[in-house]
């Protein structure tokens, strides 16, 4: 909870000292009597301890320091670790009816928010505040951040699985033969289409593939008709997820490897690559923006074809055709580690991806160890090697989970 601003009214409603909350103050001095006043305070109105300092409000700590004879920078020398606050906390959890989260309270805890909260809410967050709540109501003080996460997450897989476990009860046997039947059924289609092909390779498709199917040639229709409409959903589920993580996570460290080494290219076809990598690092710092400007000029490679053509271009409310910015800086990274890996695009000052018409850089001796500095001349030349990273993982590794 950040400190907010506070009026009169909320001073007086929330961090003013009852007679009996006066008596608890009363045996104590200086930062630990003003110490203790705030937090006795804070649990009364928050129904939990406040983390540090940083939660208390300026204006409350100086109302209740009035209260208590203390100057209110006297708090500075409170110590929120240590036997003299952990004695407060119990003495303030005696008085207020709170006691400890134990592992009993947790799973009971996880319990009612599957039952009466996971099973309808998924996003962790809104559980997180229904657990919050729920320990408020059963006079629990919160557990740390971390058990709060273990306890939503059980929560959340404890309800999946109960769904799960319904939906399935309410799934007839036939229905259940009826998909193992679907399943299986494409697969031997499958198998027989190579058992006929293998069998009369000589043979034309009209006289040997299309007796081999149940249904013939409307049944192949059927199942090409399937793929296209329903293969590419799957392929752009990929594609957004994998946009996704870039986007959240390894851009960042991506786009700094753009600021320390130096791409070239040989070869005027993979000019276009090159040039992608100028746009993406000169749009680095560009923020939010979904789109490119629509006069800028956006470099088109081989790599913006196929299943991403319909990922990276789309189309306006005002009906223009406009470059997604985050889908073209990964289609980017992906045709510049494939080229990279071909020596078709090189690093300038590496070793192992340097150029490969141009001689080995020859060994420095140093005395230095661990990564080089940014600004030192062979910089590049580590960041280069670091490239390794990327460019040796498994043919269909994601680009960026490499790193």
């Amino acid at each position: 909870m950040a400190p907010t601003s506070l009026d009169l009214d909320d001073l007086v409603e929330h961090w003013t000292l009852l007679k009996d909350e006066q008596g608890l103050v009363s045996g104590k001095r200086g930062a630990t009597r003003l110490g203790f006043a705030v937090l006795l305070k804070f649990c009364t109105q928050c129904g939990r301890f406040p983390r540090g300092r940083f939660e208390l409000p300026g204006e409350a700590v100086e109302f209740v320091a009035r209260q208590v004879q203390v100057p209110g920078a006297e708090l500075d020398a409170y110590e929120w670790s240590g036997r003299t606050v952990e004695y407060h906390r119990a003495q303030i959890g005696g008085r207020l009816g709170f006691r400890e989260c134990s592992v009993a309270d947790a799973d009971k805890l996880a319990g009612w928010l599957a039952e009466h909260v996971a099973c309808k809410e998924r996003q962790p967050e809104q559980v997180r505040v229904e657990l919050l709540a729920r320990c408020r109501t059963e006079s629990i003080e919160p557990p740390a951040p971390g058990r709060c996460d273990r306890i939503v997450g059980a929560a959340l897989r404890v309800a999946e699985e109960t769904l799960t476990v319904r939906i399935s009860a309410r799934i007839t046997v036939e229905s259940t033969e009826r998909i193992v039947a679907l399943v299986s059924g494409k697969e031997n289609i499958l198998f027989r289409l190579a058992e006929a092909s293998i069998g009369e390779p000589e043979g034309t498709v009209r006289e040997v593939v299309y007796p081999a199917v149940s249904g013939g040639e409307q049944t192949l229709r059927e199942l090409v008709h399937e793929f296209k409409t329903r293969g590419p959903v799957y392929r752009r589920t990929v594609q957004t997820t994998l946009k996704a993580s870039y986007t959240n996570h390894y851009r960042r460290g991506l786009i700094r490897l753009l600021d320390v080494l130096e791409f070239r290219s040989s070869n005027h076809t993979h000019r276009p690559v090159i040039e992608a990598l100028s746009l993406v690092a000169r749009y680095a710092a560009a923020g939010n923006t979904t789109h490119y400007p629509l006069g800028e000029t956006v470099p088109v490679h081989k790599a913006m074809g196929g299943d991403w053509a319909e990922v990276v271009h789309r189309t306006d409310k005002r009906g223009r055709r406009r470059v997604v910015r985050m889908v073209y800086e990964v289609v980017a990274f992906q045709a510049l580690r494939d080229q990279l890996k071909c020596k078709e695009i090189w690093v300038v000052g590496a070793d192992k991806w340097r150029n490969p018409d141009g001689r080995p850089p020859q060994p420095r001796r140093s005395l230095r160890t661990g990564p080089p500095s940014p600004g030192r001349p062979d910089h590049a030349v580590h960041c280069g090697e670091r490239m390794n990273l990327l460019l040796t993982a498994p043919q269909g590794t994601c680009c960026f989970c490499a790193l």
